[in-house]
């Protein structure tokens, strides 16, 4: 937005605000400052249109859902009627401040009003409010500052908004204190195995994780058998009533009788044959030829696996077959990767990035939890994949956000609420509107004591709470700046300090464009100057603003709450004023419409 004191040679227009409890305006036009790296030459960029093609386009420049930036935008856009315009603008990582920040935004683009800076600390809040300044030396903005702080909820001595109302040069910030991450109740996102342990994995079975969009996380279970396997083949030179023994994991020995019956010659025993008796006197292991020689493998995989050839009690038979009384082991990720228990998928989960696994507990006792760690609320996702291996333990495969937020930037959600008002319109349709018992939509509400609210209220700091069941999720109080004037009355003071400024110098442009002047005269300047002013207040008391006075006020009254106008004649001018064919000083003195806040009833009840 234009600052109207640019003109100030030509049209020089201040606005003082007296005592007296009134209401708001709104000036179309949001500034979003975070630092962000989006690769782009501008300080500034600037979108358009609705909020669904504003994010989408946000997204397409390189911002990612959860940005900073990306979510001030979504609260902004999300307020009904929506504005139709933001600028997102950048804090550079080698800025030496905020000042240099939005000094540079502010050469950049000029065109905005509402302020919303992505910073909760207090030096980095005074700072910029010291930026914005006054209203009558700093920038033409209106700046809309949020804090948590504690100190601010019990009113501690030196808590940002006291220090903020310390400097009554500061006329243009109002400051909101809200706790998102409380009001929300956020936490990480969460998945849980719908199966109970164990589990029935195999070997090669992967489970893919994605956390927060990223690339997935892929985990392969690995799995191997143990075994034995002998290095004679066939034919083999067997004796009746040699035995084989073995243990399969560990458990008990179990004898293999080789007789003259299983065989068409046991002295010339085939491997098949062998294969065939070793199958059919065991449990809990699969003998079969393996090049020409005979294997013997472990029906479980994992590293409770094992084949172990136990008897030498007939050595001639394990030197026949080319086996040793030794045991082999298998390998994997899981004692038993059929029966793969929670604390194993834990393990093989270890090396998860921003996200953890863990044992489930009471109601999920015997099932995997994965947690992601990187950040709560909904900006924090999972999602888990993979074929047999998630088949088997049952992770939710739709993506999973966490619950709540960390940072849902009431203060730009406030402005979207509040700037999206058509000042120079008529009400009901537009004009002046309060800033106090505002909606404010996709923003959690506070849960605030009563004395809380007292507290904070009482240091004119905004509330956002839920005081009724049907202003869902929450509404503002009170509506003050921080140095305790109402916030419309603020945008009051600034639309009718521009619109003055704008009225002047299009009359003045329209005249010299005809090829005229405006005669210094009574007849000329004054006629020109009350045409405006009048024609200016008739519109401010159409618009809500300002109660409508265009006689000049009792000069006794003054400076009390008197309205009119005052011009000053020809011969009531400086000879300075005259020489620089200035005319000087108008003065309006006009009373604030306001808005009804509050009511007091009192009932009397007789029996």
């Amino acid at each position: 937005m234009a600052d109207p004191g640019s003109l100030s040679d030509i049209i020089d227009v201040t606005i003082t605000l007296a005592d007296a409890e009134v209401q708001r305006d709104g000036f179309s036009g949001v500034m979003l400052v975070s630092e962000h790296v989006i690769n782009s030459p501008d300080r500034v960029i600037t979108y358009t249109g609705k909020k669904a093609d504003v994010l989408a386009a946000m997204i397409v420049d390189g911002f990612v859902a959860g940005d900073p930036a990306y979510v001030q935008a979504r609260a902004v856009m999300s307020q009904r009627p929506s504005i139709a315009t933001i600028k997102i603008g950048r804090k550079d990582a080698g800025d030496a401040s905020w000042t240099e920040a939005l000094d540079a935004i502010r050469v950049e683009d000029s065109d905005w009003y509402g302020l919303a800076c992505d910073t909760r600390v207090k030096a980095e809040i005074i700072e910029i409010a010291e930026w914005c300044g006054s209203s009558g030396e700093g920038q033409f903005v209106l700046y809309v500052a949020q804090s948590k702080d504690t100190a601010v909820l019990t009113g501690d001595f030196g808590n940002v908004a006291l220090e903020l109302a310390d400097d009554t040069t500061l006329e243009r910030v109002a400051l909101v204190w809200h706790d998102p991450e409380t009001a929300s109740e956020a936490a990480y996102a969460r998945v849980v195995t719908a199966n109970v342990a164990p589990f029935v994995l195999g070997n090669a079975q992967v489970l893919n994780v994605e956390v927060d969009g990223g690339v997935a996380q892929a985990f392969t279970f690995a799995a191997t058998a143990g075994s034995r396997v002998g290095n004679v083949a066939e034919l083999y030179a067997i004796t009746d009533t040699w035995h084989l023994d073995v243990k399969v994991d560990g458990g008990a020995t179990q004898v293999i009788t080789f007789n003259t019956a299983d065989f068409v010659a046991i002295g010339a025993a085939t491997l098949a044959e062998v294969v065939t008796l070793v199958n059919a006197d065991t449990t809990g292991l699969t003998a079969a030829p393996s090049g020409g020689f005979l294997l013997m493998t472990s029906d479980t995989k994992g590293t409770g696996s094992s084949i172990q050839v136990v008897n030498t009690s007939t050595a001639g038979l394990l030197t026949a077959l080319g086996l040793t009384a030794s045991t082999g082991t298998g390998t994997g990720d899981a004692v038993n990767i059929a029966a793969t228990t929670v604390a194993e998928v834990v393990t093989k989960l270890a090396g998860l990035t921003d996200a953890t696994a863990s044992a489930g507990s009471g109601d999920e006792l015997g099932m995997v939890v994965i947690t992601n760690t990187s950040q709560k609320g909904e900006w924090g996702t999972l999602r888990v994949t993979g074929a047999v291996a998630n088949d088997n333990l049952r992770f939710s495969r739709v993506l999973v956000k966490g619950v709540g937020t960390l940072e849902d930037y009431l203060d730009a959600a406030l402005l979207g609420a509040r700037l999206n008002a058509d000042l120079d319109g008529i009400p009901p349709s537009g004009g002046q509107i309060t800033w106090d018992n505002v909606v404010v939509r996709e923003v959690y509400a506070d849960d605030l004591t009563r004395v809380q609210s007292t507290t904070l209220r009482d240091q004119n700091v905004l509330t956002f709470e839920l005081r009724t069941k049907t202003r869902t999720p929450g509404e503002i109080h009170d509506g003050r700046m921080i140095n305790g004037d109402w916030i419309d009355a603020r945008t009051t003071a600034d639309w009718l300090r521009l619109r003055l400024v704008e009225d002047f110098k299009r009359g003045m442009d329209q005249i010299t464009d005809a090829g005229q002047k405006i005669p210094y005269t009574d007849a000329g300047a004054r006629t020109f100057i009350e045409r405006v002013v009048k024609s200016r207040l008739i519109l401010a008391n159409q618009s809500g603003h300002t109660v409508l006075d265009l006689d000049p006020p009792n000069p006794a009254a003054i400076p009390a709450k008197s309205t009119g106008i005052i011009i000053p004649t020809l011969a009531q001018q400086s000879t300075a004023n005259k020489a620089a064919r200035r005319w000087g000083t108008v003065e309006i003195f006009a009373e604030l419409q306001g808005a009804l806040h509050a009511v007091v009833v009192h009932v009397t009840l007789f029996q």
